[in-house]
C-alpha cells in the first residue's frame, strides 16, 4: 500500500515542479536567480511565455577567418625581450664566473668575488666619470696572472688579465 502512494507521488512530483524567476537589476546590470534579490526590487519574470532557444550546433558556426595584418606578437618575437636580454646577460654572468672571467657589467663585488682581494686600487676620472681601478699582481693564492678592471657607475666598464 505504501509503495502504491508513493509511485503515484513521484508521479505527481514533475507536475508540481516548478521555477519562479526573479528579475534584478543592481548598478545597471540586469541578473536572473531563483530568489528575491537581497537589498534591491526583484520582481517575479512570467515563466509561461519564455521562448527557448536551442543550443547552436558545433558545425554550424561560422568558419575562423585568418586576419590580413601581421599580429603584433609575431613581431616582438623577433625582437628581444627586456626580460629574455636580462636572462642573457645573468647567464652569460654565471658563465664567466665559472671560467673566472671579468666581463664588462659585472658589480664590483662580483669581480673581486672572482678575482679575489685586488693589490692595489686608484680612482681617476674618464670622460666626465669617476672610475675605480683595482689591479690585481698574482701575487694572491689560486691567482694565475695579472688582471686589472675599471668600474664605472658601479659596473665593470673595462678587463684585461692574461
Amino acid at each position: 500500500m505504501k509503495k502504491n502512494i508513493f509511485i503515484v507521488l513521484l508521479t505527481f512530483l514533475p507536475l508540481s515542479a516548478h521555477a519562479e524567476i526573479f528579475r534584478c537589476v543592481l548598478n545597471g546590470t540586469t541578473t536572473f536567480q531563483d530568489s528575491p534579490c537581497e537589498g534591491v526590487p526583484s520582481e517575479r519574470v512570467n515563466t509561461n511565455n519564455l521562448n527557448i532557444v536551442p543550443f547552436p550546433q558545433i558545425h554550424s558556426q561560422p568558419p575562423i577567418t585568418q586576419p590580413t595584418t601581421p599580429q603584433r606578437p609575431q613581431q616582438r618575437a623577433n625582437t628581444p625581450s627586456r626580460y629574455q636580454s636580462t636572462i642573457d646577460r645573468r647567464n652569460a654572468e654565471v658563465k664567466a664566473r665559472n671560467r673566472g672571467v671579468v666581463i664588462p657589467g659585472m658589480t664590483e663585488r662580483q669581480a673581486i668575488s672572482i678575482l679575489g682581494t685586488p693589490s692595489s686600487i686608484s680612482t681617476h676620472t674618464y670622460d666626465g666619470n669617476v672610475c675605480r681601478n683595482l689591479y690585481w699582481n698574482g701575487t694572491n693564492r689560486f691567482q694565475r696572472g695579472r688582471h686589472s678592471v675599471r668600474i664605472c657607475n658601479g659596473e665593470v666598464s673595462s678587463y684585461s688579465g692574461n
